[in-house]
């Protein structure tokens, strides 16, 4: 899982960089990038499993503007989410039962183009709606009696948005929440969580 998760990372990283990079040159100044501090809160089946609202999280993007009132761009994010299940008995493919104290876990890590609305100009203070479209990268494992049952694998998803923006020179101050939907599979029930993205968007 270790692995899996570094090089889903190190990729959005690397597409952030390049992204930033590519905006700074000066070909057209009205790009962004952004980072953001990113807790959220389980909701739906994902509440099910994990009930515990998590303070790990960060979010990051880059994008062009489209005029003044809209912009689209790349998202990626990582929450992590952990719980404490108490004693547990599992049977596991029906030959092996085990016992002991359970922890969950659950990474997800989206990855989602997206375009935004502003419901203001870019001087100032102005509300903003947006919405989010791509694939969400999930590790869940639960851990019982030294065991490891780990499911992990990738989703379609989405994200509607809302938020606030406050536009000084060549930054912003933004405040928004995104509620985040990945699409059951074969592998996975569908997840679901709210987080809130609270950070600095700078102007190119």
């Amino acid at each position: 899982m270790k692995s899996s998760v570094k090089n889903v990372a190190i990729t959005l990283v690397m597409a952030l960089v390049a992204f930033s990079s590519y905006a700074q040159r000066g070909i057209n100044p009205q790009w962004y990038t952004a980072l953001y501090y990113s807790p959220s809160m389980p909701l739906g089946a994902t509440s099910q499993y994990i009930d515990r609202t998590s303070l790990r999280g960060v979010s990051a993007e880059a994008g062009h503007f489209l005029g003044d009132r809209m912009s689209i761009g790349l998202a990626g994010s990582w929450n992590v989410y952990y719980k404490d299940a108490g004693s547990a008995t599992r049977n596991i493919d029906n030959t092996v039962t085990v016992s002991g104290r359970e922890f969950r876990y659950i990474n997800a890590f989206p990855v989602m183009a997206k375009f935004n609305y502003y419901l203001g100009d870019q001087d100032g203070f102005s509300p903003f709606v947006g919405l989010g479209g791509g694939a969400l990268y999930v590790s869940q494992e639960s851990q019982i009696g030294g065991v490891a049952l780990q499911n992990k694998g990738w989703q379609a998803g989405i994200f509607p948005e809302a938020g606030l923006r406050f536009a000084l020179p060549r930054i912003s101050l933004n405040l928004g929440a995104r509620y985040h939907h990945g699409f059951e599979t074969g592998k996975f029930a569908q997840l679901s969580y709210l987080s809130a993205n609270v950070g600095l968007v700078w102007l190119h």
